[in-house]
């Protein structure tokens, strides 16, 4: 990706964001898309479901 790419996607990421978060401060959205982001990756990656048993 080149520098000039990457500044468009940053800006193209920031239009869609600030209609999203409205009167959210950036931190708290940030904080809130992050831990969004990485429960979705860890969803789509930690396998299928497993059964514990209590012995």
């Amino acid at each position: 990706m080149t520098e000039n790419n990457h500044k468009q996607l940053g800006k193209i990421l920031w239009d869609i964001a600030d209609p999203l978060r409205g009167a959210m401060n950036a931190d708290d959205f940030r904080d809130y898309m992050l831990a969004f982001l990485f429960l979705r990756y860890k969803r789509k990656h930690a396998g299928p479901p497993r059964l514990y048993v209590a012995v």
